[in-house]
C-alpha cells in the first residue's frame, strides 16, 4: 500500500452518543501513509471504547480524492 500520490485525503473520526453524531477529530493531507492511518484507527477505537464506554458506535472514515 504505501504512500498514496496525487490525492487529497482525509481521516475523520466520529461518534454516535444517543443518536448524536459527534466529530472529534479530522484531519486533510495531500500524502498519506495508510499504515500510520491503520494504527491511529486501532488506537482511537480502543482508545474511544474502553474510555467512552456510553458511545454507541465510533466511525473512522478515510477519503480519498484525486486533485
Amino acid at each position: 500500500m504505501g504512500k498514496v500520490e496525487g490525492c487529497k485525503c482525509q481521516f475523520r473520526i466520529s461518534v454516535t452518543i444517543n443518536w448524536v453524531v459527534v466529530h472529534l477529530f479530522s484531519i486533510e493531507l495531500s500524502s498519506i501513509n495508510r499504515h500510520l492511518f491503520e494504527s491511529l484507527e486501532r488506537f482511537y477505537n480502543y482508545f474511544l471504547k474502553t474510555n467512552l464506554p456510553a458511545v454507541d458506535r465510533i466511525e473512522v472514515l478515510i477519503f480519498e480524492k484525486e486533485i
